[in-house]
């Protein structure tokens, strides 16, 4: 038997940590709560809300209500202390992959080994919510993209900000709050890759990944390539010369234009797309003039 403490503990394990593990993914955001479609029944519109900070959740299809527990209890037609021993296998896989992470940030990038991983976590916290919609990036897209990631500095005060994952696990941290603008473990390029896709597309940062599917208004139908730093092409290199099409969104500076060319030794088929935000830094630049009020 659990005690009433063991129990409190479980309560607190984050609802949207556990659907987000299950690719249950919110649609909107109505003031405090988050909107999904029911993980419970079948429902056209997102009637399923989950308030972050209460930690509770409201079906307003079912009439259904309540904490992690009894969500998981209807979710998978289990009773309470089978929902309980789940929530406790769930929440040490979770500790595992937070030290998981720390521990390859400290390995692998010296220059940052004061700074560590606290939680990652989905995508809730308003402030990081805000900016993604200052650079113009709706919540559907920087939700299904981006992670919210908990750090500290020095073991002093933490922050928080958005979080895109490399391919060596490290993370490209931005954010408008103080000390919100840092690379935690190996720096390396990231990948969003489309199985059997012969053409590739080229991003500096992950904003302007972002922005590209906000313009488009669709998912990549082709693999791409953040670079996350040009410094990082060099790595990228080997993958890029492998495809039949590169497709540039590079910056519009220097450092975009010595990438360019430095693209063109490895891969001849190179397509220059920076003339769609011509007269603009980067794609993010553009993006962010077309939202923004007359």
């Amino acid at each position: 038997m659990r005690n009433q403490d063991q129990i409190k503990t479980l309560k607190q394990i984050s609802i949207m940590d556990y659907l987000a593990n299950k690719g249950i993914n919110p649609t909107s955001k109505s003031g405090s709560w988050f909107m999904y479609h029911s993980p419970i029944r079948d429902d056209s519109k997102p009637s399923f809300g989950v308030n972050p900070t209460k930690n509770i959740f409201n079906d307003l299809g079912s009439g259904d209500k309540g904490n992690i527990i009894e969500l998981v209890m209807l979710m998978e037609s289990l009773n309470f202390n089978e929902a309980c021993k789940l929530l406790e296998d769930f929440d040490l896989v979770k500790e595992k992959e937070i030290i998981s992470l720390s521990t390859s940030q400290n390995l692998n990038n010296k220059s940052n080994s004061q700074v560590q991983i606290i939680a990652v976590k989905p995508l809730q916290h308003y402030a990081l919510i805000e900016y993604c919609q200052l650079r113009g990036i709706s919540f559907k897209v920087a939700y299904q993209y981006l992670k919210e990631v908990e750090y500290s500095v020095n073991n002093e005060k933490r922050y928080f900000g958005i979080g895109f994952t490399n391919d060596k696990g490290g993370y490209a941290i931005r954010s408008k709050l103080k000390g919100g603008k840092i690379n935690i473990g190996c720096q390396f390029y990231s990948s969003v890759e489309i199985p059997n896709s012969e053409s590739v597309m080229i991003f500096e940062g992950f904003f302007n990944f972002l922005s590209a599917i906000e313009h488009f208004g669709r998912n990549p139908t082709m693999t791409a390539i953040i670079l996350n730093s040009t410094s990082n092409l060099n790595k990228a290199l080997p993958i890029i010369s492998e495809y039949k099409k590169v497709f540039c969104f590079l910056d519009n500076d220097d450092a975009g234009r010595k990438a360019f060319e430095k693209l063109k030794q490895v891969n001849p088929n190179l397509i220059d797309q920076s003339f769609i935000y011509e007269g603009y830094n980067d794609f993010n630049e553009f993006l962010i003039a077309g939202t923004k009020p007359p």
